[in-house]
């Protein structure tokens, strides 16, 4: 889908998706105009978009038939007048994808009671679970324009270095939340129960690893991180903090007993054992091999 923006920073103004065949545009209004985008097309991608006429002509002519453009930006007290003077002025709804001939943002401003936000979250975590809408945007994700676009979008972010910054930011400060760390760690432990999980985990890892590049690659970046003082010291906190921990203790002692339940495991050790021991008294009688 093009656009006539860079694809990072704020503007508040009027917008218009329009079918660049046909020359049908939807109007809109937006403190953010980027960010109202992204609302856009992720609803039109995922076929979940409030505006029916839009979302039909979107399925029957394909995401590349749009473009997305800034009409004019303008302040905020501006918007409604201005988004007015542009439905009029294109006959949005006769001959566009608009469907109220009125301009105006109803909800702005409004301040929403925590009840009625409970309920509003409610109502979503319910359409998010109906099952055909899960298929309906499995389906959009699964197919290969869509990988495209999340992975080129992905790559497009991290080469901003204000964006990439901002991500690392909102990463760290989310990390840090209790409630967040609360529900990683659950949500860590109930996976590692999953014996299947754990298999394809184990899977990956080993796939990973018989890789010469990929593992060459995590080998380099192990030693960058070690090599940055600030990232060794996280590093050397979170070991230190884990080892401290009970149920980190029993479980590395209890892995401990059942590798030495493993013949060939006890006698690897074994020799590596006497192996150090013959090494000692070498160096000990000045020696050394």
């Amino acid at each position: 889908m093009k656009t006539n923006w860079p694809w990072y920073g704020e503007l508040c103004g009027i917008y218009a998706i329009e079918h660049l065949e046909g020359g049908k545009c939807y109007i809109g209004q937006a403190q953010d105009i980027r960010k109202r985008w992204e609302e856009h097309l992720t609803r039109l991608r995922h076929v979940s978009h409030r505006n029916a006429h839009l979302q039909s002509a979107w399925i029957k002519y394909g995401e590349a038939s749009f473009r997305f453009l800034i009409v004019e930006d303008c302040a905020v007290d501006c918007l409604d007048l201005r988004e007015q003077v542009w439905i009029d002025e294109l006959d949005a709804v006769v001959s566009g994808y608009n469907l109220s001939p009125t301009a105006g943002r109803t909800i702005r401003g409004i301040k929403f009671s925590d009840d009625v936000k409970v309920r509003m979250s409610e109502a979503q975590k319910k359409v998010n679970k109906d099952p055909d809408v899960k298929a309906r945007k499995a389906a959009a994700k699964a197919t290969p324009e869509s990988k495209a676009r999340r992975s080129k979008a992905a790559k497009d972010a991290f080469s901003c270095p204000e964006a990439r910054a901002r991500l690392s930011e909102a990463a760290k400060k989310a990390a840090a939340r209790p409630e967040v760390k609360a529900k990683r760690s659950e949500s860590q432990k109930a996976s590692w129960t999953d014996p299947e999980t754990k298999a394809n985990r184990s899977s990956g890892m080993k796939k990973t690893w018989a890789d010469p590049e990929k593992n060459s690659r995590m080998l380099e970046a192990g030693e960058r991180n070690w090599a940055d003082p600030e990232k060794r010291e996280r590093m050397l906190a979170g070991m230190q903090a884990a080892a401290a921990r009970e149920d980190v203790k029993q479980r590395a002692a209890e892995g401990v007993k059942r590798t030495w339940t493993d013949p060939e495991v006890r006698k690897r050790r074994s020799d590596g054992i006497r192996a150090a021991a013959a090494r000692r008294r070498l160096l000990k009688e000045g020696s050394p091999t």
